[in-house]
């Protein structure tokens, strides 16, 4: 989480409470200076508030660390079948990681998902003509 995500967190929580607080004050309130005083910290709740929903973050992601991400290689349960894991980036350049569950083989294709896929390692047929979709 980026500092610009973290402040903008605590001004919502800020704002929250602040309303929060200014409410309860005022239902208890007794005498003219608790009432002012809450309706002081309910109005600052209010502009946080404000405050937290004008602000814009922009949220950056590090085309770096996309381009270096990789599955996490474990062993998928044995379901009675062969078992793999697909994942396609959704910017461009398109790539597609196929995992195979029973080898931990992990390979890379240009492109979005394959009609039919065999596993170069372990030659296991894992998905022929889309089957799932």
């Amino acid at each position: 989480m980026n500092n610009n995500q973290f402040s903008l967190q605590n001004i919502f929580i800020s704002s929250f409470f602040c309303i929060l607080v200014g409410t309860i004050l005022f239902i208890n309130s007794q005498s003219i200076l608790w009432s002012s005083a809450s309706v002081t910290i309910f109005i600052a709740g209010i502009i946080l508030m404000i405050i937290g929903l004008i602000l814009k973050i922009s949220i950056t992601m590090d085309t770096k660390k996309i381009d270096k991400w990789v599955p996490d290689s474990n062993y998928l349960p044995d379901a009675g079948r062969a078992m793999y894991r697909i994942d396609t980036t959704l910017t461009s350049p398109t790539k597609t990681s196929i995992l195979c569950g029973k080898c931990k083989h992990i390979e890379w294709v240009e492109g979005k998902k394959p009609t039919s896929y065999t596993c170069t390692n372990c030659g296991i047929l894992l998905w022929e003509n889309n089957e799932e979709e």
